[in-house]
């Protein structure tokens, strides 16, 4: 194994701690400026944020539509259907 600083621009695969599967290509540096999360991890899913922040979304989701909220990221731009209550 070769040993690096901090500041090299050398791209290299990294392995998420909470989940093995999860491994992802980032340069050295990029890791070691950005909190250092798992790229995959970091992204909260929609329906956590959402029964978090706004609860009543939840309630008029359309899963016929939409699908389950959880395969959505709570930046995502997709558009989806609601049903009124």
């Amino acid at each position: 194994m070769r040993n690096f600083t901090t500041t090299s621009c050398k791209k290299v695969s990294w392995q998420c701690s909470k989940d093995p599967t999860h491994i992802w290509e980032l340069r050295i540096y990029a890791r070691s400026v950005s909190t250092g999360r798992c790229s995959k991890c970091k992204f909260v899913s929609f329906k956590s944020y959402t029964a978090k922040h706004k609860p009543v979304l939840l309630q008029q989701w359309n899963y016929e539509k939409n699908g389950e909220p959880a395969s959505f990221s709570s930046a995502s731009d997709k558009k989806v259907c609601g049903s009124a209550l």
